[in-house]
């Protein structure tokens, strides 16, 4: 299987339901990609692309950013989880909360396309 992001191409293989994506760029390059994907997309917030350089993970850190936030509380989601701060029931609902009002958001723009789709917003 090939796809295509960014305009580098890469074998895609699919390991116990889990998608194993291999790029041409170097781990920085598809960590600084993987970050675009999450930012540009309306729902993007919801992607979650870890990236290796072998066994070693490249991190939001390694690109001078912050880390994700928590979709309940805004704190580093790491510490959430790690805790255990939110149930899960509390935390789909406030998932679906934020696609609706996204969604509603990004439906609304003068050229009438959510962002993202065949957009030349970022």
């Amino acid at each position: 299987m090939r796809c295509r992001l960014d305009g580098e191409y890469g074998a895609v293989h699919r390991v116990c339901g889990t998608y194993i994506l291999q790029f041409s760029p170097g781990p920085l390059e598809t960590k600084r990609m993987a970050v675009r994907l999450e930012q540009d997309l309306w729902y993007g917030f919801l992607v979650d692309v870890d990236v290796y350089d072998g066994v070693i993970p490249v991190t939001r850190h390694s690109l001078g950013l912050p880390p994700r936030s928590c979709y309940v509380c805004g704190s580093p989601s790491k510490e959430c989880v790690v805790k255990s701060r939110h149930s899960r029931p509390r935390t789909i609902v406030k998932i679906w909360i934020s696609l609706i009002g996204r969604a509603i958001l990004h439906r609304v723009r003068p050229n009438g396309k959510m962002r993202g789709e065949n957009s030349s917003e970022s």
